[in-house]
């Protein structure tokens, strides 16, 4: 059997259930295109392996997917295709691209970035357009649901199924690994404050969706990145792996961090870290098939 270990980045949004093994597709698209596509380069498995799929080793869903046991998704924020690909500013990621795959036909489903994420878990925005608490309703008069009384305003809670509810139907695990949130299963907006917002709940899409914020597990799922260290070192990461650095971090920006070039820089250093520790742990050097994804939520 083939052994997969791929790295591809793409553009944009990106849905995962058809990487992993059993996983309905119903609720996974690609999101409609709010820029011009970029030519689309050649998506390329290890470089030290032949890029042919046994169909033996393929999903029921497609036979040209493999089932990965374990996928890393690491989400940037607010770049072009053209701020990234090729520029100076971004070494690490540029390397990464030409030396395993680069998957330019994805898109971001809207803007602001909320949507986004919960597009990737859920397939849908459903009819949410702002960044508003996961919390708010219609009417609702809570500082961070500024925009609740617009007409059409969309529940913030979502009670269909996710990406989440399809893992565990199937016996798989996930986790999301945020930077900065105060503390696991955290369900605060901003932190440390709301003028210095590190951690912002808007990036972190699970919380969206009822059955997590039911989950009286929520505190082993939702936890700090610092604990993706200890998890690699234990072998002990789950089949999903969602991955959120903070917005200094992340190619977002705050009052802190506001110069364009220097976020890139700094996104591109320490996405870099995360991929070389993953890269470098016993997961990744297993013979199951393995993925790091690197995306962004939307361009510029």
């Amino acid at each position: 059997m083939n052994t997969y270990h791929t790295l591809i980045l793409t553009s944009f949004s990106l849905s995962v259930s058809i990487w992993m093994s059993g996983c309905s597709v119903k609720n996974s698209r690609l999101t409609k295109a709010i820029s011009e596509p970029q030519p689309s380069t050649n998506l390329i498995a290890n470089p030290d392996k032949s890029s042919t799929i046994s169909p033996n080793n393929s999903t029921s869903d497609n036979p040209a997917i493999p089932p990965y046991k374990h996928i890393f998704v690491i989400i940037a924020e607010n770049k072009a295709y053209s701020q990234i690909i090729d520029s100076s500013n971004a070494p690490i990621i540029n390397q990464l691209a030409k030396t395993y795959g680069l998957a330019s036909a994805f898109y971001g489903e809207a803007h602001p970035s909320e949507a986004n994420y919960i597009a990737m878990l859920g397939g849908s925005n459903f009819g949410i357009h702002d960044d508003d608490a996961f919390y708010c309703q219609p009417g609702s008069s809570d500082v961070f649901c500024s925009h609740a009384k617009n007409p059409n305003y969309a529940n913030h809670t979502i009670t269909v199924k996710s990406l989440t509810d399809q893992l565990e139907q199937k016996g798989m695990t996930w986790k999301g690994y945020f930077e900065d949130l105060p503390a696991p299963g955290s369900k605060v907006v901003v932190s440390p404050s709301a003028t210095r917002a590190l951690y912002a709940v808007k990036h972190n899409g699970f919380m969206n969706f009822k059955t997590v914020q039911d989950d009286p597990k929520l505190a082993q799922k939702i936890v700090g990145l610092e604990q993706l260290s200890a998890d690699l070192n234990s072998d002990n990461v789950p089949n999903y792996s969602h991955i959120i650095l903070n917005q200094c971090h992340e190619m977002h920006g705050l009052q802190e961090c506001p110069n364009t070039d220097k976020l890139i820089q700094t996104g591109d250093a320490q996405i870099g870290n995360w991929v070389d520790l993953i890269m470098k742990s016993s997961v990744w050097a297993s013979p199951d098939n393995t993925a790091i994804v690197l995306t962004w939520d939307e361009d510029n």
